[in-house]
């Protein structure tokens, strides 16, 4: 069945968090997958549970090795640049991103809802939710409230900032184009067409515990 959406109260909080909240139009990156957020839950990537929903455990098992590579990855290059004295040094930024598109990479490697899952179960937001909308603008348009969760656009699972804009400008602008839509309260998304570009909303991320896998 749908899984219960973040409420408004959670996507406002994480709108008003220090920088975590972004207009989708604005032209910072977006928020590091292995932020403040990663780090404040502990890891529970639960294999039984995944094998449960309908994954296979032979894929379970090899994306949660790729997973400990990476994440032990990331600590080692932590003790080598705080023992060596290069921590938060260019260097450091630029071997740390080269572990997050490892990271990303899994995406494409593996099915895309084990990916969603593998966020989700280990606290790295993996949704986008609406914390203010423009007044004037497509979103204010076809009714979108603060806390509304952007779950697909153009058909395209969105698991962060910078991927919905990149949505909004592929293709041709104006064209209408599906977008998906999760309310608190509403026990399944609901899909809306609206002209590719700007929807005119400022952005925060979330977690939404994806539908079951098939």
């Amino acid at each position: 069945g749908a899984a219960a959406p973040p409420s408004a109260t959670r996507a406002g909080d994480a709108a008003n968090a220090a920088r975590e909240s972004e207009s989708e139009t604005a032209s910072a990156p977006a928020p590091d997958r292995h932020g403040a957020a990663a780090l404040a839950a502990p890891p529970s990537f639960d294999v039984d549970r995944l094998v449960a929903l309908g994954f296979r455990r032979e894929d379970v098992e090899r994306f949660r090795s790729r997973l400990d590579e990476i994440e032990l990855e990331r600590l080692y290059l932590r003790d080598r640049a705080t023992r060596e004295g290069w921590l938060q040094s260019p260097r450091f930024v630029s071997e740390s991103r080269a572990i997050d598109d490892a990271f990303a990479a899994l995406r494409s490697e593996f099915d895309e809802s084990l990916y969603d899952w593998a966020l989700y179960m280990t606290g790295v937001p993996n949704r986008v939710a609406v914390a203010e909308v423009l007044e004037g603008s497509t979103a204010a348009s076809i009714g979108l409230e603060r806390g509304d969760v952007i779950v697909r656009y153009d058909d395209r699972l969105v698991l962060d900032a910078g991927e919905l804009r990149q949505a909004t400008v592929t293709g041709r602008p104006g064209e209408l184009v599906a977008v998906e839509i999760q309310r608190s309260g509403d026990a399944s998304p609901r899909r809306v067409f609206v002209p590719r570009g700007p929807i005119g909303v400022r952005l925060a991320p979330t977690a939404l515990e994806p539908t079951p896998a098939g």
